[in-house]
């Protein structure tokens, strides 16, 4: 196809290329070629790529094979994914978090799903959609006192994040 012959000739003109790699990496992992995808983010970390950067390639590869296998209900396969994806230091966790959390939930151990989320509010306290997910958790559990509170906290939450965004000077 025609835009796979311009990267084509792209790659081959600036093969060192940071910003070429990175994204034939990027369009690797759209397209679920993982092993391309982690080849061209090697490259580009050879050839000078921030490792914040590497690392949080690296992370979205874990974190995409994580959610393929959730989508196939494997749970506990995807839940090690997206630990690993953690663990390589992306530059947003908080997703990792919550799908780490989800795992822990569809493999019944509620008290990991539980402290992960706990884990998450340390990283980003103010975040509403930790404590929705903790409220969903504890409907589920049948704990409605507790869904309750982090019902309310996430409400709260999310209310000073539409009053912040309802205060930017658009």
């Amino acid at each position: 196809d025609e835009v796979s012959d311009k990267l084509d000739i792209l790659i081959a003109e600036f093969p060192k290329s940071i910003t070429c790699n990175n994204l034939l990496g990027m369009l690797s992992l759209h397209t679920k070629k993982f092993d391309d995808a982690k080849n061209y983010f090697d490259i580009a970390y050879k050839n000078g790529s921030d490792l914040k950067v590497y690392n949080n390639n690296l992370s979205i590869i874990y974190s995409t094979k994580g959610s393929d296998l959730f989508a196939l209900e494997d749970y506990s396969e995807a839940l090690n994914y997206f630990l690993s994806a953690i663990k390589q230091g992306p530059l947003n966790p908080l997703i990792n978090y919550i799908n780490v959390h989800k795992c822990y939930r569809k493999l019944d151990d509620f008290e990991a799903a539980e402290m992960v989320l706990f884990d998450a509010v340390n990283i980003v306290p103010n975040s509403f959609i930790i404590y929705y997910h903790l409220f969903e958790m504890e409907m589920e559990r049948g704990q409605y006192d507790k869904a309750l509170n982090y019902a309310n906290k996430s409400y709260e939450l999310s209310s000073n994040f539409d009053d912040s965004f309802n205060k930017l000077p658009l």
